[in-house]
């Protein structure tokens, strides 16, 4: 009796085992509230229908991390009022839901349409600011910047001329600008959060 009642529990069917269910935990924290990894998962899936670059096989760690930030960043947009256009989601839940019917992993999540609604617009409007974000951080480089890449890195340009290079090396420092921004951004938007991912190990101070 102990044993079916567990079996129950997970929304398994004991006989044959007719249905397998993702069995959830808390993974992370932020404010008040927590995430669990089967949270991790319906995002990570989400992502990898709208992401091409997307890593399939993710560490679990990581799919808790990025959950995390969308959920902070997603906290964000309320102060800047963002909307996401309604066309744009409701053309994206389709795709979604069309590509996820296909896979197996999908239905063990067992996924309520509310639920599902509710992490494809925190996507959305999470990467929409993102990029606004990122937009912003644009910063002009400077002809001493560039001379002083140049001059600095000598090995890679032995022997030739900075004019064939300068746009090139004005476009990797500009992104390179914007990456260690859109870094202190996210690290900012952490400690204001109190992110913590349950599944990172605690670093040791010696």
């Amino acid at each position: 009796m102990i044993l079916r009642c567990f079996f129950l529990i997970l929304g398994v069917s004991v006989q044959g085992f007719a249905k397998s269910v993702f069995v959830s935990s808390t993974a992370g924290l932020y404010q008040d509230k927590v995430v669990t990894t089967r949270e991790a998962e319906i995002a990570h899936q989400i992502d990898l229908i709208l992401n091409p670059k997307a890593k399939p096989n993710k560490p679990l760690q990581e799919k808790v991390s990025d959950l995390l930030l969308q959920k902070i960043v997603y906290l964000e947009t309320e102060n800047f009022s963002l909307q996401a256009p309604q066309s744009e989601f409701n053309q994206k839940r389709i795709k979604v839901i069309d590509d996820l019917k296909k896979q197996k992993s999908w239905q063990s999540l067992d996924l309520q349409t509310k639920e599902f609604e509710s992490s494809l617009k925190e996507r959305i409007f999470a990467q929409e600011f993102i990029r606004f974000k990122s937009d912003s951080f644009q910063a002009v480089v400077t002809e001493d910047q560039v001379r002083n890449y140049f001059a600095n890195h000598k090995d890679q340009f032995s022997g030739l001329n900075l004019d064939p290079f300068k746009e090139n090396i004005r476009t990797f420092l500009a992104q390179q600008g914007r990456d260690d921004k859109m870094r202190e951004w996210f690290e900012s938007l952490r400690k204001k959060y109190k992110v913590k991912n349950l599944l990172q190990p605690e670093k040791t101070v010696l």
